[in-house]
């Protein structure tokens, strides 16, 4: 980029006939920033925000560099709220990648790096994929603990929707998640689990703009979901999180185990997103979905003491 506030930092943009045209970001952890579907964008973006890495993240200093797009990863030590000398969501939004390469039909791949201390080192291979002729694309990381020692992974997806308004359905697990949940998710909630064994979809229906965007991940890799909402100038924003462990101060519904690697042992995670158009059986915002009987935990707020 030679002009803005990203001036300095590289943009990679895929753009496939009739698919997902996405940016992505190798100075800012192989993100992927703005996408499109068919001209119409799909994620939440402040272009105030998108700014070079920073270079000291204590305390909430994250969030002045939080710019949206569709992907933001956090971790990879620390995820959620600032705790002792770690700041929020950690630094490997804030990391540059290296042997970035472009692949065959819309495909790119590149390696980010974190380290915490002289003994501690784990490393992301990052390949995201689109589809011509599909609204589709597939995120997947081999994480691999290259330090002396076992680590927990905490690794977190922050998909930042653009909140379309009243119009809309956002559907989890195939149920509709009432208002009540969407309330909750202001302070930040955890998400219901999937059934044992199944994968997870969280779905939202823009009846406005006739758009539906679906995320999907392993209940196995990703075992924790959140929910977060915010207003701001640039319209609403909606974040699905799944993540490798929970948030500080938000209890999960249910135990499950965290990722732990130890030295020398990788993880294969993937997340995928994938948007089409609503049919007219689709169009009424309520529909024929019924609302989820799943039960979530009351939430958390994750403002800084």
């Amino acid at each position: 980029m030679t002009n803005g506030p990203a001036t300095g930092t590289r943009q990679l943009e895929i753009r496939v006939e009739d698919g997902l045209d996405i940016r992505i970001l190798p100075d800012r952890g192989f993100d992927v920033g703005q996408a499109w579907w068919r001209s119409k964008p799909l994620a939440w973006y402040d272009e105030s925000r998108d700014v070079p890495p920073l270079a000291v993240l204590r305390d909430n200093a994250w969030i002045s560099g939080f710019s949206g797009g569709l992907v933001t990863t956090c971790g990879l030590f620390h995820i959620g709220r600032p705790v002792h000398e770690r700041g929020l969501h950690g630094t490997f939004a804030h990391q540059r990648a290296h042997l970035v390469a472009i692949g065959p039909e819309g495909s790119a791949r590149a390696r980010i790096s974190e380290a915490d201390g002289l003994g501690s080192l784990l490393e992301v291979e990052r390949q995201i994929s689109t589809e011509g002729g599909r609204g589709r694309f597939l995120l997947s990381d081999v994480i691999t603990n290259r330090g002396c020692q076992a680590e927990r992974v905490r690794l977190l997806y922050h998909v930042n929707l653009l909140l379309p308004g009243p119009e809309m359905l956002f559907l989890l697990h195939g149920q509709r998640l009432g208002d009540p949940h969407l309330e909750r998710a202001y302070q930040t909630t955890a998400l219901p689990q999937p059934p044992a064994g199944e994968r997870a979809e969280a779905v939202l229906r823009d009846h406005r703009r006739m758009l539906e965007i679906k995320i999907a991940w392993s209940g196995d890799e990703l075992p924790f979901g959140h929910l977060w909402r915010c207003d701001t100038p640039h319209g609403g924003v909606l974040a699905v999180e799944p993540a490798t462990a929970p948030l500080p101060g938000v209890p999960p519904p249910a135990p499950a185990p965290e990722l732990v690697l130890a030295p020398g042992a990788s993880k294969t995670i993937r997340l995928e997103v994938e948007c089409a158009e609503l049919r007219s059986s689709e169009s009424h915002p309520l529909g024929r979905v019924p609302e989820t009987g799943l039960r979530s935990p009351p939430p958390v707020s994750l403002d800084p003491d």
